[in-house]
């Protein structure tokens, strides 16, 4: 696993009563800025209130401030078997917020480290509800969704904008999948890798949920030799433009991309259908 730069918090416990279980999403109420880790770092490194997170990220930079193997003071109840992980922006942020540049380029390097600690842990890449939460199971979740589950403190970040389909997209993906935009309504360039083939779909469509449930999810090549973290997902709005440019090799997915032609030479369009068959998943739409 990465050595990050470390920044010792002067709040919490050495060691562990539990098992790691959780990953835990936080919001940092801060501004984004460049040095809002290393800021959040020396906050916790000298503050009075007890509280701490393993790790601070911003667009450019982490900083761990407890090491993994001791506790940090970040979700009460569930500190002794979670990991923290602190991201620079307000709980207020709207979904377009959380997918500008800034954001996109943060997220992408929390999604390496998660998918690090994921992998170490033996933590199952899945969002966890307050039931799931309340019932024990393990995988990620929000300080939000463990405030609800235990209510303690009332924090509720990282907000209900949080981009978790798209976190979870690039987790599941290493790290490597570009953050998809959910709500650009043409009002500000999505963020996706130009070079990467791409599911095309309406967000919050039945082919997005679908997708990001079943395919970003699987592991393996499947039976046709084609890594399903090749495509990234870009997802937008029904009556807004397309992304542009289009990468190449894209599929746009379902009954509403059908009649659109070739946009490029590489290009397909196909129903939801034909992309199980395409990849030969072993499912029905």
């Amino acid at each position: 696993m990465t050595d990050y730069p470390f920044r010792q918090a002067k709040w919490f416990h050495t060691g562990r009563m539990s098992a790691v279980d959780l990953i835990v999403i936080h919001a940092m109420e801060s501004s984004e800025k460049p040095t809002t880790a290393e800021a959040c770092g020396d906050m916790f490194a000298t503050m009075d209130r007890k509280a701490s997170a393993h790790l601070c990220i911003d667009s450019d930079s982490i900083v761990q401030c407890v090491r993994f193997s001791d506790t940090a003071f970040h979700a009460a109840h569930v500190n002794s078997k979670s990991i923290g992980i602190e991201h620079a922006g307000k709980s207020a942020q709207s979904a377009a917020e959380w997918n500008d540049a800034y954001s996109a380029a943060m997220l992408k390097r929390s999604a390496a480290a998660a998918r690090a600690l994921a992998d170490t842990y033996g933590v199952p890449l899945v969002r966890l509800g307050v039931g799931d939460v309340k019932a024990g199971k393990r995988g990620f979740t929000d300080h939000a969704t463990v405030e609800k589950a235990f209510p303690s403190t009332g924090h509720t970040d990282p907000g209900p904008n949080f981009p978790w389909d798209a976190y979870l997209s690039m987790v599941r993906g290493g790290g490597a999948a570009a953050l998809a935009a959910t709500n650009n309504g043409g009002a500000k360039p999505m963020a996706f890798d130009v070079h990467q083939p791409a599911f095309l779909v309406y967000a919050n469509s039945p082919e997005e949920h679908f997708l990001r449930d079943y395919l970003v999810g699987a592991t393996g090549n499947g039976t046709t030799g084609v890594p399903f973290a090749k495509y990234q997902i870009i997802a937008f709005d029904q009556g807004g433009p397309l992304p542009a440019p289009i990468p190449d090799g894209s599929v746009g997915v379902g009954t509403h991309v059908d009649g659109w032609g070739q946009i490029s030479g590489s290009d397909r369009y196909t129903t939801l259908a034909q992309v199980i068959d395409l990849l030969h998943l072993p499912v029905h739409a």
